[in-house]
């Protein structure tokens, strides 16, 4: 009634740690086939799948009529080229159903082994802005969308948009967004430093795989003592207070 067209159910694919938990196969197919006889598509989220055999995946893949597998690496286990072969290995063996996947990131490894994932075949990976989630975390929505946009040619998400979203998310969920690291922090197209500002102020990306431009972002001078001369005047000319400064010469720093 509500107009939801998808329903997710998550169910520890090792049979070990299922059993351990009161569940059953049979019971999960039960509940997909309640969903999908209602017209709903169903993602079936394999829990654990990092640490499940193919056979146990196949159990859970055959669960599925009309809607997907999705493989969690849920204690952060793989490494890109681990997680290239899993998706190989069951997009190869689970004919019939689509794969997805989803990492959590203990290892800073989630948007890498997500970025593998889809070189692998899976048809969709989860993340979330901010990489916000339970424990570590998962990999995060912007740095996944770049990735992909950047490393396979294709465009998911219109990434000028992702600051607001960043934003929007951080203010809801009262959980701050990193100020360095990815592209989505307050810093992260902050440079203090030569030869690094100088290139920036130039047009170049000499600490990001795209333009600060293509994010609706903006270089910003942070003043340091490792400042070059052009840094300075521009961070000048920015608060008002170049008509303060005299260089005689602007040189280039020395290289230590």
């Amino acid at each position: 009634d509500s107009g939801v067209d998808r329903v997710m159910v998550r169910y520890p694919a090792p049979r070990a740690i299922a059993e351990g938990l009161g569940l059953s196969p049979a019971e999960l197919r039960r509940f997909v086939a309640d969903a999908e006889s209602r017209g709903l598509k169903v993602t079936v989220v394999a829990e654990w799948a990092s640490q499940a055999s193919i056979d146990e995946l196949a159990e859970l893949a055959s669960s599925i009529e009309a809607g997907s597998l999705c493989l969690a690496d849920t204690s952060s286990l793989l490494t890109p080229r681990k997680a290239f072969e899993l998706l190989k290995e069951a997009s190869t063996k689970l004919s019939g159903v689509e794969l997805e996947a989803r990492f959590h990131d203990a290892l800073g490894l989630a948007v890498a082994n997500s970025l593998a994932a889809v070189e692998a075949g899976a048809k969709g990976v989860h993340c979330s802005v901010n990489g916000l989630g339970e424990g570590p975390g998962l990999a995060s929505t912007s740095e996944v969308a770049l990735a992909v946009q950047r490393e396979l040619g294709v465009k998911v998400l219109d990434v000028a948009a992702l600051r607001r979203l960043s934003e929007l998310v951080e203010k809801y969920s009262g959980v701050p967004a990193r100020s360095h690291g990815s592209l989505m922090g307050d810093l992260s197209f902050t440079v203090k430093s030569w030869p690094r500002a100088d290139l920036a102020l130039d047009g170049r990306s000499p600490l990001w795989p795209l333009s600060p431009a293509e994010l609706g972002r903006r270089v910003d001078v942070e003043v340091s003592r490792h400042c070059s001369p052009k840094a300075l005047i521009h961070r000048a000319e920015e608060v008002g207070y170049l008509s303060l400064i005299h260089i005689s010469e602007p040189t280039r720093p020395r290289l230590i």
